[in-house]
């Protein structure tokens, strides 16, 4: 074991930490690439824990152990498995396939970012004693999400340990996070279809949006959260910072702030060819105030292409900037990318 990779279940525990929301983004899109990967050759795993996942701190870089336990999707084999980490289906007597992987995901990740898992609020934690019957109810035949819009039954308490945690951490999550969440918890996934739980494309691109809010503070240096196109105020020092207006590429919208960019997975928008997720910044936004430039910088190793509203055309090969102007569009490679300038 390489001494810088480090279980997420310990994170649960608070044995170590994150340096930065990017890291811990790129370790959710990793871990879901990994299904995904796994999905696309058609196998699924029969024993999954957050123990199953280790991580770096300074990247989210990740290692997947227990890959012993990874089958073909049709393979009769049934490993018995801790309960919180599987779908209702198979708690109530189903076998593991890619569906049940998904909700596994889905818990993975929410103990990820909320640090508690999402079935054992007030109810599941204040049970006599877990046995078969609790065990059946509360992660089987009547599970109930923490965050649940419409029964609140086994809702949050400020009163019970690490479920403190969801009060600190769910209001930091992006809506559409939280929707991604309430969707894969919902009772109607749960219980009624599973085809409902999302897809790890889904959570592939909800988190690179996410990440895509956080963004280095130009004032102080530190990492803040930035989302819509109108000035900024820091998380971290409250000084107020410019922010330029947005860039759209496929489904993703995000700031367009100085030392901000573009990555190759916005291009990619993680195609089944890149099996491996592996964040690479193409472009980084350069300002100059008093000449009131925006630009942005080729760092990746092919040509663009550019055409700006008034007609102007032109490339900018790796090296070079061209300045932003409101409705241009930038192709790089045969991606389309639209710049509105505020």
């Amino acid at each position: 074991m390489e001494t810088d990779y480090y279980s997420l279940y310990d994170l649960l525990l608070e044995k170590w930490e994150f340096y930065s929301f990017t890291s811990m983004i790129n370790c959710g899109i990793r871990i879901s690439s990994y299904f995904n990967d796994l999905h696309f050759h058609g196998l699924c795993h029969h024993n999954f824990s957050l123990n199953t996942f280790w991580a770096r701190p300074d990247n989210g870089d990740v290692l997947v152990l227990n890959d012993r336990f990874v089958f073909p999707e049709n393979n009769t084999c049934k490993i018995a498995s801790d309960a919180r980490y599987m779908a209702p289906s198979i708690v109530t007597g189903g076998k593991p396939k890619y569906l049940t992987d998904r909700f596994s995901l889905a818990v993975c990740l929410f103990m990820l970012f909320v640090r508690t898992h999402p079935l054992e609020g007030v109810r599941t934690l204040s049970v006599p004693e877990m046995n078969d019957y609790y065990l059946q109810l509360c992660y089987g035949s009547d599970p109930i999400f923490i965050a649940d819009p419409t029964d609140r039954s086994n809702g949050p308490s400020k009163e019970i340990g690490g479920v403190r945690n969801y009060f600190k951490r769910w209001p930091v999550l992006s809506a559409n996070m939280q929707n991604m969440f309430i969707r894969a918890f919902s009772k109607e996934a749960m219980l009624k279809n599973e085809k409902l739980y999302p897809s790890e494309k889904e959570w592939q691109r909800t988190l690179l949006q996410y990440r895509s809010f956080f963004v280095k503070c130009p004032v102080c240096g530190k990492e803040t959260y930035v989302e819509g196109s109108r000035n900024a105020t820091c998380k971290c020092c409250g000084k107020q910072y410019p922010v330029y207006g947005a860039f759209s590429v496929n489904t993703y919208v995000f700031p367009i702030v100085k030392g901000g960019g573009i990555f190759s997975e916005h291009i990619d928008d993680f195609s089944d060819s890149v099996a491996q997720f592996d964040p690479k910044r193409i472009s980084i936004v350069r300002v100059n105030s008093k000449k009131g430039i925006i630009a942005l910088e080729n760092i990746s190793d092919s040509r663009w292409s550019f055409k700006k509203k008034d007609g102007q055309f032109g490339t900018v090969k790796p090296g070079e900037y061209v300045t932003l102007s409101d409705g241009m569009e930038i192709k790089i490679s045969s991606t389309s990318v639209s710049v509105s300038l505020t």
